[in-house]
């Protein structure tokens, strides 16, 4: 039921600490100064995923639809011999992510492979959101719920292809490689 009436999503990395505070941030709730923070580049710890997020529009920095996002994809694949990914449609655009054997740490080793990943989709000009690409803090939707930005039509979320785990040391290998 959840599926139905609430957006899901998945966290790339875990969490260091159920939450910190933040002195600076304003409480919604009391308008006062000082909140608790969850998913924040400082509160995490692990990720086992590298990842894209490609939008679909018709402006600038977008594809003009999913076909053309895949067909980007898959050239940008060819290109950098990166493994397959998991791709799903988002509902609108699409999430795209390569899991990983192991978890590596979120802002020392993880942002090394991110930043590789990041480089090589402007080199070969993938039309990716690059901040999403590095950011420790994203979360992306689960297959199998709905994209429920627009309430009164509501999108599904579905996984298009699966794959595999990588090796951390394979993957590095072949960021390498392409780079």
């Amino acid at each position: 039921k959840i599926k139905h009436e609430t957006d899901v999503y998945f966290c790339i990395h875990s969490l260091a600490e159920p939450r910190v505070w933040n002195a600076t941030k304003t409480d919604w709730k009391t308008g006062e100064p000082g909140a608790y923070e969850i998913r924040t580049q400082r509160n995490m710890l692990l990720g086992r995923a590298l990842f894209f997020d490609i939008d679909v529009g018709d402006k600038d920095g977008k594809y003009p639809s999913q076909a053309a996002a895949l067909t980007g994809l898959k050239a940008f694949v060819q290109a950098t011999g990166v493994p397959k990914p998991f791709v799903s449609s988002s509902g609108g655009g699409l999430h795209v992510f390569w899991p990983l054997e192991s978890a590596v740490t979120s802002n020392e080793d993880w942002l090394g492979y991110a930043n590789k990943l990041k480089r090589l989709a402007l080199h070969y000009n993938l039309l990716v959101d690059p901040s999403r690409t590095t950011d420790t803090a994203s979360v992306l939707r689960v297959p199998g719920t709905f994209n429920l930005k627009d309430r009164e039509h509501p999108r599904p979320v579905q996984l298009l292809t699966s794959s595999n785990p990588t090796g951390n040391q394979e993957m590095m290998r072949l960021l390498d490689e392409a780079l």
